[in-house]
């Protein structure tokens, strides 16, 4: 192609060029970041994807709230949400996908913040209809994992073997295992799960 040619298509580009608006994708109890895996290609195609670390069970800043005496409550991880937009993506208003108790996450910043929410998607979402029993929950408290994986999907025949092997591993993680557990007890589903004999939440 003629470089005068190119050179015009090229100023097109940067003319009609817009950047995508910011779609943040927040995940559940049962979830790690790693969970959108299978989306994020195809929504980036048309969105600024961003998948915030706020609920990191075996993080750092997880359990320095913890070993300070504080709760981690859907109000917490609601505040570390606000923290990661108004400092790493500062550009409202922004589309929200939240899954399981991500859904209440982004419900309560978009009571706070209407002004800054363009769009919410709630995908299961978790705390919003009276007292739940959740299979996640059933997992825990019976220590059966493969419970407790299959309850993050639809088809429960994707949740393979090895990837209850990781959760059963996990658990045998001393933080980790910390992590979420004083999130139960700290967010709406723990209302529905009670300790029991050979529960990793002990004693009864």
């Amino acid at each position: 192609m003629n470089p005068s040619v190119r050179k015009l298509f090229d100023l097109h580009r940067l003319k009609t060029y817009r950047r995508p608006a910011p779609l943040i994708l927040v995940n559940g109890l049962a979830e790690q970041s790693e969970s959108w895996f299978a989306n994020r290609t195809a929504w980036s195609k048309h969105f600024d994807v961003k998948v915030p670390e706020i609920l990191v069970y075996d993080g750092d800043s997880l359990h320095k709230r913890i070993d300070e005496g504080g709760e981690v409550t859907v109000d917490y991880l609601t505040d570390r949400l606000a923290q990661y937009l108004d400092e790493f993506v500062q550009r409202p208003p922004y589309h929200l996908v939240g899954s399981s108790l991500g859904g209440q996450i982004i419900l309560t910043y978009a009571a706070r913040h209407p002004e800054n929410v363009a769009k919410l998607v709630l995908i299961c979402p978790s705390g919003v209809h009276g007292d739940e029993t959740l299979p996640m929950m059933e997992g825990v408290r019976r220590s059966q994992y493969d419970t407790l994986v299959k309850s993050v999907f639809h088809r429960a025949h994707f949740a393979s073997d090895e990837m209850v092997e990781v959760i059963a591993r996990k658990f045998q993680d001393r933080k980790w295992k910390k992590g979420v557990l004083k999130t139960l007890r700290g967010t709406s589903a723990i209302r529905s799960l009670r300790s029991c004999p050979g529960s990793p939440i002990q004693p009864c």
